[in-house]
């Protein structure tokens, strides 16, 4: 059966999917590093391919969504000049299985019109789709196909590193919920903040945005901390922590093969 490879560049990380037909066989990370030269992340990936026995593989195509237009084209030379394939950057411009309303089409960052892409092609329509990453994102999609937009706050991470850094005394914490709601340190102070306050907003989004729309809506995790956000709530019905990846599948498959 042919190979594709999924890579989804994001602010922290490169993730790198390889799928047999459909199904998603290895993922791997790496980090984003943009004083890295397209000969270093040559070797970064020919390292991790080999140790997976994975570069005698017949790859059929490589799709790419990155939102580090400083890497683009680094990763993108890099793997073509490795696999001996053809990748193809994924863009807001290609054909999509949903209809886009979002305003401004061009300037959306296409991890998340690749998100609501997967989330459609495998649950439908009236999704609600939470992308817990570097950013939480969370996006719309009403019953008519239509995406209609979301909301962009900072990550979990991103939270933590943010009190870190910008005060003088709030020490760097490990991101895990504490035993209680009331935090009785200061780290579980701000783990409490963080991850019940993350995990809160989340919850009043859906419940809003499901009260605009009239009509209940599947709800979809994704991301890096996309299992931690589920310990804590029955909201969620699907976590589908590759969705990006997923979503560079299809979009690449709709306009390419």
């Amino acid at each position: 059966m042919k190979n594709f490879l999924a890579i989804d560049i994001g602010n922290t990380h490169i993730t790198v999917g390889v799928y047999e037909g459909d199904r998603l066989i290895l993922v791997f990370s790496i980090n984003s590093i943009l004083e890295y030269s397209e000969n270093e992340y040559y070797l970064i990936f020919e390292e991790n391919f080999n140790k997976y026995n994975f570069l005698s593989l017949d790859f059929v195509g490589c799709g790419i969504s990155s939102v580090v237009p400083e890497l683009t084209n680094k990763v993108k030379r890099a793997i073509e000049k490795l696999l001996k394939i053809e990748s193809k950057i994924i863009h807001s411009g290609l054909k999509l299985n949903f209809n886009n309303k979002y305003k401004e089409t061009t300037k959306i960052g296409i991890d998340r019109i690749c998100s609501v892409s997967a989330g459609v092609n495998k649950y439908g329509h009236s999704l609600i789709i939470g992308d817990f990453g570097t950013a939480t994102t969370i996006e719309v999609v009403n019953k008519n196909f239509d995406y209609l937009g979301g909301i962009i706050m900072p990550g979990l991470k991103t939270m933590v590193d943010s009190l870190h850094t910008k005060t003088s005394q709030l020490p760097e914490v490990d991101l895990n919920f504490p035993e209680s709601i009331i935090g009785k340190s200061t780290d579980s102070c701000i783990k409490s903040g963080v991850l019940y306050g993350s995990l809160f907003v989340f919850e009043t989004f859906i419940k809003k945005f499901q009260e605009e729309l009239g009509y209940k809506c599947k709800i979809i995790v994704t991301g890096g901390f996309s299992n931690l956000i589920s310990l804590k709530t029955k909201k969620i019905d699907f976590i589908e922590k590759y969705l990006v990846l997923d979503g560079i599948r299809v979009i690449y498959n709709y306009n390419f093969i």
